[in-house]
This record gives C-alpha cells, structure tokens and sequence, in this order.
C-alpha cells in the first residue's frame, strides 16, 4: 500500500496542468474557518492560517551558506527534536498555505485573504545563547495582488515574491477529481510567478508544487509534531532588526478533536533561487493543519532575548519597549 500510493504521488506533478493565475477570483477563503480567538485578543492581530508544513533535510553546509555567518545555528536544539538527523542534515522548512480574516478586532487587512509560501531556516542563534531560537526568511511567496501584505514584509527586508496560487485562495486542491489513491485522495498546493523572468513576455513559472496524501499507514509525522509547533512558532527575521512574532495557537477548535493536525506524506519542488541549485524531493512528511494564531508584528529582535514558545495556547510576555 505504501509504495503503491508514493508512486501516485511522484507521478502527480506530470498529471497536475499548469494553471498560473492572474489573482484571485474571490476575496475569501471558502474552506477554512474564522478564528475563535479574534474577539479575544481584539487589540492584536488574529487570523486563522489553513495549509501544510513540512520539514525537509538539506545539506547543513547549505543552510550554513544561506544563514548568514553572523548567526549561529543551535544544532543542539533542532537534533532534540529530530533525532532521526546527524550533523551532515539541517532542517529546511516548508509553511504553504492560506491567511484568512486577517485583522485587528473587527478591521481586516487589507481586501481578501492570501496565499503564502514560507521558505523558512528556523533554529538560528542569533543571540548566541544555546536556547532562544528564530526562524530566518530571505524569500516568502505571496499572493502579488495583495499590496498591504507584501508592504507589511518589506518593513522585515523580507523579499517579497509576488506570485499567483493554485488554488486560489484555498490551502489545497484535489488531484483528478472523483480518483482516489487507496484510501486517500491526493492533494496539491502550487505557486507560479514570473518575478526571475529575464525575458519580458516570458510566462509565469512554476517555482513551487507539493503533492500530497494522508499518511494514514504512517504515525511518523504526528510524532513529530512537537517539531512541527516549536518551528511554527519561532519568530522569523531577516536582517535580525526586526522581528514578527506570530504564535500559532495548537489548543483552539481549529486545531484540536477531529482538526487535530494530520501527517500528510508526498513531494515537493523549490527552484533555484527560492533555495540555492533547486529541490526536488521526494518520500517528504509533514502535517495539514488549520491554527488561529496571533500576530505581533516588528518587535526589535533584541526585544525577544531568551523567548521560546511551543504552541501551547499560552501568550509570552513581551518586552513594553516592543
């Protein structure tokens, strides 16, 4: 049955048409729930994010390459929670997904939801203090008509990718609609833009693809789940001045009984320069979830010293300076 549902996936990135869209033909998310903290914490803002995270191995002098030299990386930490890696093997993750009802109180930002693909080099030390991690961002992909997101990364000297979705507006899409494969039905997210194009009339390219099915015959990714809420919930940075300090929230309706997280088990395509000679893999776990999370935006980096955060539903103290 394994091998028999891996095959389907591999083949599925020949099967998937090549959809590249101009923006979205919605304004919301039709899948994916409002989340059950946003009158709670009105004067922060709230969202509910719907999509996958996955953890692939990559060459640890690669990631040592990307991360800049100024910033250590805590091995110690991330081989705690993965065990299964040796020092060669670095963690690079992988959030892909959609942001709904994003916004403080009744406000929202900006017109309609986005998509987003997070290319994310979490457990840096930028502290050099052995516990406090973060999560470092060069690149994200969003949805490019989205103008109030992508202003919101440039304050972080992320790098925006203006890029269109497959689907719109929804954290995936069935493959071959009525096909199933075993038990399962498999699954796709992919991102296309023409951002690289060094020609002008050149068609969008597909930068990003993961094909996906539930790992029923397999509990290796719900094992890692204390990874999967530790990583989701370290700050992310990009030049180490200012952070975003997003908590995704494991303990709310979204997430819990029958919405709990669930390992999902497939392949995934990044190009080049999205990560440095491409990745095609292939046999790659994760999880599909659905998590309210609370967003405190630019918090100065220095402000988060010894901050750590496991998706336990509890809000840290912040710094008043931040």
């Amino acid at each position: 049955m394994y091998i028999f549902k891996i095959s389907w996936i591999i083949s599925a990135c020949s099967l998937a048409a090549a959809l590249p869209q101009t923006g979205p033909s919605k304004s919301l998310s039709q899948e994916t729930s409002l989340s059950p903290v946003k009158q709670t914490y009105a004067d922060q803002t709230t969202g509910t994010f719907n999509g996958s995270v996955t953890i692939v191995p990559i060459d640890y002098n690669l990631a040592r390459k990307i991360i800049p030299k100024q910033w250590r990386i805590n091995q110690k930490a991330y081989l705690e929670f993965l065990p299964e890696y040796s020092n060669k093997l670095y963690p690079l993750v992988l959030i892909a997904g959609v942001n709904h009802r994003v916004g403080k109180g009744s406000s929202e930002f900006g017109l309609y939801d986005f998509q987003t693909v997070h290319i994310s080099f979490p457990f840096v030390d930028i502290f050099k203090d052995g516990y406090s991690s973060f999560s470092y961002n060069k690149y994200q992909l969003i949805t490019s008509t989205h103008g109030a997101a992508i202003d919101e990364l440039n304050k972080y000297k992320t790098q925006p990718i203006p890029a269109a979705f497959w689907p719109d507006l929804e954290a995936y899409s069935h493959v071959q609609e009525g096909k199933s494969i075993g038990e399962s039905r498999l699954m796709s997210f992919e991102a296309y833009t023409d951002h690289f194009n060094t020609k002008k009339d050149e068609a969008a390219d597909r930068v990003f693809s993961h094909f996906f099915a539930p790992a029923r015959f397999s509990d290796a990714a719900i094992k890692r789940l204390p990874a999967y809420m530790n990583i989701t919930n370290q700050p992310t940075f990009t030049d180490g001045e200012l952070c975003d300090n997003k908590i995704f929230l494991y303990n709310t309706t979204l997430s819990s009984g029958k919405n709990s997280p669930e390992g999902i088990v497939g392949s995934i395509i990044l190009k080049d320069p999205l990560l440095p000679g491409g990745l095609d893999q292939r046999f790659v776990s994760g999880i599909r979830f659905s998590a309210a999370f609370v967003d405190f935006p630019e918090v100065p980096c220095a402000n988060l010293r010894g901050y750590h955060e496991d998706g336990s539903g509890k809000l840290p103290a912040i710094s008043e300076d931040s």
